[in-house]
């Protein structure tokens, strides 16, 4: 029998990097926020971590697995 639970992949933790989308304000533009989020691969995590209501203004500038 073949044995194919070890090829089932599990939620993993992503360090996603947010930066200021642009604005006319200069301080607004420099600001940046970390969000660790769980998922399945690297684009199911930046979708989550777009998705959070206090990231609207924001948008990705790295995404990174921790492990």
């Amino acid at each position: 029998m073949l044995n194919m639970m070890n090829m089932l992949t599990s939620r993993q933790t992503f360090r996603v990097e947010l930066t200021r989308k642009p604005t006319i304000n200069e301080g607004q533009n420099i600001r940046r926020q970390v969000e660790y989020v769980k998922a399945y691969d690297k684009a199911e995590a930046k979708a989550i971590a777009l998705a959070m209501p206090q990231n609207k203004a924001f948008r990705v500038s790295s995404l990174k697995e921790i492990k």
